[in-house]
């Protein structure tokens, strides 16, 4: 097979392949059976153009650039020196009409006479047809029902947010006196646990892996239990409708994962918060809520009190701190007073004598403080400015030395 026989092949290929899509395209438009000749009647022009578009694109990129000039050759056209782009346009005008294809006696030689074949082709298509309008619809209607469902989450979700938020307080009491029973239990058959109570770090660690377990398995099952409850009844009809099951705790988890994880973070830092003594005292009172909440108020005014007596100590500490910096380095370390003070920095690399000039120019000063990163060296430069005739003094964080004479003299 020469090169224009393969190429022709393959338009005659591409052609009757978009044939048999449009054949299937006018079937699928006819809700009763069509004949041939009224396909052939309605779409020859369009047939004739597919054979025209497939051939033309071949021609374009099917062939070689040696054989279009062999080709033009053939034809009696001098091609040996024309340029590529010429090339290609001469081959293109030349082959237009080459090697035509008679589409509509394609279709015939494989439609007519042979109307079973053409009937089973349309029942074919119909078929398949049905089947994607069924498909599309079952789409459609998946497509709607997650558009409700998750309308219908959304609803849930602010529902819940509504409910944490309102009854937050009531949410974090049964927490809190679960919590409570679980120590209290705890305390009571672990021998060793009586022992830990003199460690507080110990006794605060064990505390703290309580946490991380019993709180986030309540939070997770005992308010999402009450969460669930409190839920309305039409809200879990209409959950039952579009979802075709119950809402179950497990359900409200999944989709308030992130809700409860929030909630449980809280709880969990607000009982590290907490006093152990008081939370032991509270698992020996009954579970009724409102007593619950009368102890919870009290707790909580305590704990607001131990707050702000914990930040009182240590505004306490901060200015302890403050007075001790005064009185061990006077006045010198106040900058408030010195308003006026010059800071005089010298950089640069070792040995290039920056030590010599800071010195130097301290004591051209009327007074100045040299801070010294070695007491040697600090010990040496007071030895030395002293014997010079520049009174000083020395302060270091072990000792404290005055030069004769001088009550304060400026201080080194």
């Amino acid at each position: 097979m020469n090169e224009l026989e393969r190429v022709y092949e393959i338009a005659v290929s591409r052609t009757k392949s978009r044939i048999q899509t449009n054949i299937d395209t006018f079937l699928e438009n006819n809700k009763e059976l069509p004949s041939l000749e009224d396909y052939i009647a309605g779409n020859q022009e369009h047939l004739q153009s597919l054979w025209r578009q497939e051939w033309n694109q071949q021609v374009k990129t099917g062939f070689s650039n040696t054989f279009k000039r062999s080709y033009l050759e053939q034809k009696g056209i001098e091609a040996t020196d024309m340029k590529r782009k010429t090339l290609h346009k001469q081959f293109m005008e030349e082959m237009k009409d080459d090697s035509p294809f008679d589409v509509v006696q394609w279709i015939n030689s494989e439609f007519s006479n042979q109307k079973e074949k053409w009937k089973r082709r349309y029942e074919s298509v119909q078929r398949r047809y049905q089947e994607k309008l069924e498909r599309q619809e079952k789409a459609r209607m998946e497509r709607e029902r997650q558009q409700k469902i998750q309308k219908l989450k959304e609803g849930i979700l602010s529902k819940v947010s509504t409910i944490i938020e309102s009854d937050r307080d009531l949410l974090y009491i049964r927490v809190r006196f679960a919590v409570a029973q679980k120590l209290a239990d705890d305390r009571t058959i672990n021998v060793a646990y009586a022992e830990m109570v003199s460690d507080e770090g110990a006794e605060e660690e064990r505390i703290e892996h309580i946490y991380e377990s019993f709180i986030q398995d309540d939070v997770m099952n005992s308010i999402s239990s009450v969460l669930l409850e409190r839920l309305t009844p039409s809200l879990q009809a209409e959950y039952k409708e579009v979802c075709g099951e119950d809402m179950t705790v497990s359900t409200l988890q999944d989709m308030a994962a992130y809700e409860l994880s929030e909630l449980e973070w809280t709880f969990r830092d607000e009982i590290s918060e907490e006093s152990l003594a008081d939370l032991l005292n509270l698992a020996r009172l009954s579970p009724s809520l409102e007593e619950q909440k009368v102890l919870y108020e009290q707790h909580k005014e305590e704990k607001e009190r131990r707050r702000i007596e914990a930040l009182a100590e240590v505004e306490r500490k901060m200015k302890e701190e403050k007075r001790m910096i005064q009185d061990i380095f006077e006045r010198e370390y106040d900058s408030s007073i010195h308003r006026n003070v010059q800071y005089q920095l010298h950089i640069g690399e070792t040995n290039t004598g920056k030590t010599y000039q800071a010195l130097e120019r301290m004591k051209r000063s009327a007074s100045g403080m040299y801070l010294a990163p070695l007491r040697l060296l600090a010990l040496e430069v007071f030895e030395k400015l002293n014997e010079e005739g520049v009174s000083c003094n020395l302060k270091t964080g072990e000792e404290e030395k005055r030069w004769k004479g001088l009550p304060k003299p400026p201080v080194l």
